[in-house]
């Protein structure tokens, strides 16, 4: 089975009964004078972080910076301070880099807060106590349902009225993620069934799932199934890309449903005209166009996260290829 959707609904459920300890962590972090926020973290959390950017400069109240673990310490150093806040993401909490990072930060900056979504419980990071919250991200690196609520509440609580609201909607909006990710499995199936694994892969998309296609083609397809793949943004699609498109070239194109949505449709006009069976996956079929838009920006990078996992299987079954075949990763000194 490609697609459990017993189990995606109840790590689902998992994620928005966390949301209660999310608030309480909010409620205490609105007590201090931060000064800057600094999200970090590599591969996975650092590319839902970027699907997160818009809500971002549109939630945020103080300046924020996207940065690896290495640039942060190197780089942003002397913008680091003891009123600085760390949002950190990863599955395992044994990220080398990850971990040294945050300890050197905090060794040099104690007073500074630290923030952690973890995946798995007992992990190296937890248990250096350089992390001043930790929230539990269920089956990932960084949650989108926590962090998506997290900086969206980051500045003001709401009503308990509204809270209750919106929790609500997002409970209900997990049926409708599980229902179109079963519905795209068949023509999913098929796409990779019929996929030609020895060519490179282009895959496009903009806005806020932009980060879930880099992660899907830089990690999934490329770090583990061996598949040369490119992920390119619908803004710079006609400044380069455009040109390789022909019927020898595989493209799939994620449609975004917000503001952006123009720039991947002219794509997809362009690829159904030029590429043979394109791949279109059009987030609007998660049917979520009811629901709170703030949700919506990142319950629906949430649900492209869990359609590409889907797809992720499939390719598996194709290649024989798993997180346990890799040719480098942690078996090497690098």
């Amino acid at each position: 089975m490609y697609f459990d959707q017993t189990d995606f609904l109840n790590n689902y459920q998992a994620a928005v009964d966390e949301l209660d300890h999310v608030d309480q962590i909010l409620s205490e972090l609105r007590q201090k004078k931060f000064k800057n926020i600094f999200f970090t973290g590599c591969g996975g959390s650092y590319t839902k972080f970027v699907d997160l950017r818009p809500m971002m400069f549109k939630k945020l109240p103080i300046p924020f910076m996207i940065a690896a673990p290495d640039e942060l310490v190197k780089m942003y150093d002397a913008e680091v301070t003891e009123d600085s806040l760390i949002v950190a993401g990863t599955k395992t909490g044994e990220t080398t880099e990850l971990v040294a990072a945050l300890e050197q930060i905090k060794k040099e900056k104690p007073q500074c807060t630290i923030i952690s979504f973890i995946g798995d419980e007992n992990s190296h990071l937890e248990k250096t106590r350089v992390v001043d919250y930790r929230i539990k991200s269920i089956d990932t690196d960084a949650n989108l349902l926590e962090l998506g609520w997290f900086i969206s509440n980051f500045t003001q609580e709401a009503s308990l009225s509204q809270l209750k609201m919106q929790k609500s909607q997002l409970a209900e909006m997990g049926a409708k993620v599980a229902a179109g990710i079963a519905d795209l499995v068949p023509a999913t199936l098929n796409h990779v069934n019929n996929t030609d694994i020895t060519k490179m892969q282009m895959w496009v998309g903009s806005g806020t799932v932009w980060g879930e296609v880099c992660c899907f083609a830089n990690y999934l397809l490329e770090e583990i199934q061996h598949i040369k793949a490119q992920a390119i943004n619908s803004g710079e699609f006609f400044h380069g890309p455009f040109e390789l498109i022909d019927n020898n070239q595989p493209v799939s194109v994620v449609v975004n449903s917000n503001a952006n949505r123009k720039e991947d449709l002219r794509v997809v006009d362009f690829v159904t005209k030029f590429a043979k069976d394109p791949l279109i996956v059009d987030v609007k079929e998660f049917d979520l166009a009811e629901f709170d838009e703030d949700l919506r920006t990142y319950v629906e990078a949430y649900a492209l996260n869990h359609y590409f996992d889907t797809m992720f299987k499939m390719y598996a079954v194709k290649t024989g290829k798993s997180a346990k075949t890799r040719r480098y990763y942690r078996l090497l000194d690098y």
